[in-house]
């Protein structure tokens, strides 16, 4: 079996919670049902060439993906927020792999905490 990389780490939230189990929780709840919506405008926003807009959605995830320690994704989503300030190659390519890492986040959330779609 191939180990599996681990995509986001709760220590962080956990400390910062004091081990609080209903706020961890309420927290991962809330990035697992808002975060699907923040991606689709993000995309949109992308589609439409609004990157202004791009950097902004980028800026509201950015607090998520450092309390949830998601590693892949902490320089990313700080270089998107620059977006609206310069040209990036491989932006499509960029985005695509940001939805699909924070899609396989949500989903290995929803799994670990037992969340309802």
């Amino acid at each position: 079996e191939i180990a599996r990389i681990q995509l986001y780490d709760l220590t962080k939230l956990t400390k910062i919670f004091n081990s609080n189990e209903q706020l961890v929780h309420k927290m991962v709840s809330m990035f697992c049902s808002d975060t699907p919506t923040t991606l689709q405008e993000m995309q949109s926003a992308y589609d439409s060439g609004n990157l202004e807009r791009v950097s902004a959605l980028a800026h509201k995830l950015k607090s998520s993906i450092d309390m949830l320690d998601i590693e892949s994704l902490k320089q990313v989503v700080r270089d998107m927020e620059k977006w609206q300030h310069e040209d990036v190659a491989n932006s499509a390519e960029i985005m695509r792999a940001f939805n699909d890492t924070c899609l396989e986040v949500i989903e290995d959330l929803r799994q670990n905490f037992e969340l309802k779609v």
